[in-house]
């Protein structure tokens, strides 16, 4: 019994023993711990130096070291990220910023440049039914940035862009606004503020606001595009022009501008000055089809139909399953007046594409060229469920339902699509003679409501001050003179027609009836206005009422 005290002493002093020496191994384990992070956290902090720098290759290489020390560091996954993103790796970058949301969850960064990489992703690789769905979740990745974030203008800014991708150019315009506020300097912001307002038909305020972005970047070629787009809108070309060959002069390999411009050109019939440039997009990119369509039209334009169908068949042979290529065949056969050879093209776009709404609506509009009521309502209903936002399918059932006497409903009709684009002109100018026709009292204001909206356009505007009676028919005629002849028939088909309109409004029925024919006689069978003038034809010589027969 008396060794027991001696016993526990021993074991007291082994059990402190050993408490020492695991404290010993924790202090060292976290001087290791220490050491590896003071390494790892110097890594960090110089990949970050480095980035600032912009010395993106030292960043990279500090990013990744980190990484292989600390796998689950999600900063370095959102530097890698970034890097990826910035030069234009989209598919990197989006599995780097893929494992940092996994690991930080709620770091606004990470879902911002997600956004951009799958925005720019998106608009650069992707193609049909992947396309909007690529724009949908860059969109979702700005949405949870700007929950995290409210006050960071870039989400704002990158939301808004991706909702002109999607064609929701009244919500974009909310979202850029919003971007704006916190960082007015925005320069893109600005201009795809303006590219949404131009999609909107508010020509004066996007031309303020892209010209707000060339006081801030001069140099940027999506901006020049953007303001040559908007004058292009307004008719005047020779500054259109000119706008395309700044953006040339800063992107002097994009194939897009280079044809723009050559639309241009067209406009101002300098048919060799457009081919050249169509030439020109040709040989940067062989594989665009863009420069073979063009070719096509200003070759039809000229006259020259082989020559126009030869480019169309060139590039059938590049690309058989293009559908873009076969529409504009169907262009080039219209501009001949060979519509059941345009209508089979269209036909065999939408075969290729089955959601190619352009072709459709294209269909429907040579229905209407051709009398065939029916068929195109019928069309234009579809297009409707598919796309209800598209106004210019509104416009066009409106014209069906003109021809079929039923003018409340083509009212109707008008109405929707000036709900979703309130600047068109067409449909503002076929309510207000609908209201004429009636004897409404409210159809002056209207009309002086038009004047000012397309004052500044150079087509539209004499129009209104016809009807206002301030210029006579004879006045209108002279603003029809054009350099391109198939604008200038298209101009002649239309004045024509609304100058039969005044006339029966003046009570002059004679003078009406020559109008209409005139309008038939300017020869644009697939102009929807020819169909309705030789309407007008018929219920002038049947004053009863004339019951309107499809010819299919």
């Amino acid at each position: 019994m008396a060794q027991a005290p001696r016993t526990q002493t021993v074991r007291q002093r082994v059990t402190r023993s050993l408490l020492i020496l695991l404290l010993i191994a924790a202090l060292l384990a976290a001087a290791l711990l220490w050491l590896f992070k003071g390494f790892l956290g110097s890594d960090m902090r110089q990949a970050q130096i480095a980035l600032v720098d912009g010395d993106f290759d030292r960043a990279e290489t500090l990013f990744r070291r980190v990484l292989e020390k600390e796998p689950q560091n999600s900063e370095a996954l959102l530097g890698l990220g970034y890097l990826s993103v910035e030069q234009g790796a989209w598919d990197p970058a989006i599995d780097f910023l893929d494992r940092a949301a996994v690991l930080s969850p709620n770091l606004a960064e990470v879902y911002i440049q997600r956004g951009r990489a799958r925005h720019q992703r998106t608009l650069t690789q992707d193609k049909h039914w992947r396309y909007i769905a690529g724009f949908e979740r860059a969109f979702d990745d700005y949405d949870r940035a700007i929950e995290l974030k409210p006050n960071d203008a870039r989400p704002w800014l990158g939301r808004g862009m991706c909702r002109i991708c999607l064609e929701q150019y009244r919500e974009s315009i909310a979202d850029l606004d919003q971007g704006l506020k916190l960082y007015p300097q925005s320069a893109q912001g600005l201009e795809r503020k303006a590219y949404a307002l131009f999609k909107l038909g508010r020509y004066d305020e996007a031309l303020e606001n892209v010209n707000k972005s060339a006081e801030l970047n001069s140099r940027s070629p999506a901006m020049w595009n953007t303001r040559g787009h908007i004058h292009l809108q307004r008719g005047e070309y020779q500054q259109a022009h000119q706008d395309f060959s700044r953006a040339i002069r800063y992107d002097p390999l994009n194939t897009k501008y280079y044809c723009f411009r050559g639309y241009a050109w067209n406009c101002l019939a300098r048919y060799d000055d457009a081919l050249a440039d169509f030439q020109r997009a040709k040989q940067i990119d062989p594989e665009d089809m863009a420069g073979y369509h063009n070719c096509a039209i200003t070759y039809c334009l000229q006259g020259q139909r082989e020559r126009a169908l030869q480019e169309i068949q060139t590039a059938l042979q590049i690309d058989p399953q293009n559908e873009q290529t076969y529409k504009s065949r169907a262009v080039v056969f219209e501009k001949l007046n060979q519509l059941d050879d345009a209508r089979e093209d269209y036909k065999t776009a939408m075969q290729i594409n089955p959601e190619y709404i352009e072709a459709l609506q294209a269909l429907a509009r040579l229905d209407i060229a051709e009398g065939k009521l029916q068929s195109a309502g019928e069309k234009l209903l579809k297009l409707s469920e598919e796309d209800p936002d598209d106004f210019a399918t509104y416009r066009h059932l409106g014209y069906v339902y003109l021809l079929r006497d039923d003018p409340d409903e083509a009212m109707r009709q008008f109405q929707q699509a000036l709900d979703r684009m309130p600047i068109d002109f067409t449909s503002n100018l076929r309510r207000y003679i609908i209201l004429s026709q009636r004897g409404e009292q409210d159809a002056r204001a209207e009309l002086r409501n038009l004047r000012e909206t397309w004052v500044a356009i150079e087509w539209p505007k004499p129009i209104v001050l016809m009807f206002l009676d301030e210029i006579t028919p004879e006045e209108l005629l002279k603003e029809t003179i054009h350099p391109s002849p198939s604008k200038q028939a298209e101009r002649q088909c239309e004045a024509w027609h609304t100058i039969g309109i005044w006339r029966e409004l003046h009570g002059d029925t004679a003078a009406a009836r020559q109008a209409y024919q005139n309008s038939v006689d300017a020869n644009t069978l697939a102009l929807p206005v020819r169909q309705l003038s030789l309407h007008a034809l018929q219920t002038l010589d049947s004053p009863a009422g004339l019951v309107n027969a499809d010819s299919e």
